[in-house]
């Protein structure tokens, strides 16, 4: 009875490898026999709910790659239509290969996971673009990525969505004066990614109903680009992981990626935050 009584605590604290051996044919040989079918059925559900998980996230992710900003395109083609007109043939070059790397990283690459290194890479590449394309108008803040989580195993996705909300949502609403700001920083045992803003339209119940979503675990609930990256987060790196949303000091929202949980934790060691590298439009 007190073996039995302490295998069902083991499993109350999640312990599912659990097993009771009991070697006499009686009344306890049916209990642990049940007891040890019991936890094999729970590990077979629970895989079979994690299958089923990362069969969604992959749905979400090909969604999310397919749902290229139609806007985005056709102002990046007239950009380069306005540039050949002007024979700056040199920004030609420039922006199409930007355009080029953006577009393979979308529609080429099958990896599910990918260094975090090129993940960063490809939004810095949006950046750029983005830069090119609004000139004085805009100021960005690309810090480093830390060496040490350079190699880091992320989903594919989880950053440049951010920041092209930012845009979306926040600082093409600005009539002048853009800033975006991206960070890194050692925290809580893991990576924080910021994105920062300096729109003007982010109001207090909007901020709590971004929040609310976040928190919203029904499948029924819409799919966005933010809760896209928040669940494949969670997914990979635990509950602890995922978004956070805030009021930045720029005065837009603040959108923090945290990487936390086993595998972040192993690569954290000897992490300083990255200092800002301001990026001003030419």
């Amino acid at each position: 009875m007190l073996n039995l009584i302490n295998a069902f605590r083991q499993v109350q604290k999640g312990n599912l490898n659990v097993r009771i051996t009991h070697n006499w044919k009686d009344e306890f040989e049916v209990l642990s026999s049940q007891f040890n079918l019991m936890v094999e059925r729970l590990n077979q559900l629970i895989q079979e709910v994690y299958e089923h998980t990362i069969r969604e996230q992959q749905l979400e992710l090909r969604q999310l790659q397919s749902q290229i900003n139609p806007h985005f395109l056709y102002n990046s083609f007239y950009m380069v239509q306005r540039m050949a007109i002007a024979e700056d043939y040199r920004n030609v070059i420039s922006l199409t290969q930007h355009l080029s790397e953006y577009f393979q990283f979308i529609t080429r690459s099958s990896d599910e996971e990918i260094p975090l290194e090129k993940e960063v890479n490809h939004a810095r590449v949006y950046t750029d673009i983005q830069l090119m394309r609004f000139g004085k108008q805009l100021t960005i803040q690309f810090a480093e990525l830390p060496q040490a989580y350079r190699q880091l195993m992320v989903p594919r996705l989880i950053l440049q969505p951010i920041v092209e909300n930012a845009f979306k949502y926040g600082l093409e609403q600005k009539l002048h004066d853009w800033q975006l700001r991206i960070s890194f920083a050692q925290l809580d045992g893991g990576l924080h990614i910021v994105v920062e803003d300096n729109g003007e339209k982010l109001t207090d119940e909007l901020l709590q109903t971004l929040t609310n979503t976040l928190a919203d675990r029904s499948t029924s609930a819409e799919t966005t680009g933010l809760i896209n990256v928040h669940r494949r987060i969670r997914l990979k790196f635990g509950e602890e992981a995922g978004i956070t949303l805030a009021r930045s000091e720029l005065g837009g929202l603040k959108v923090i990626i945290r990487l936390i949980g086993q595998e972040a934790s192993q690569h954290h060691s000897d992490i300083m935050e990255g200092m800002y590298v301001p990026i001003a439009g030419s």
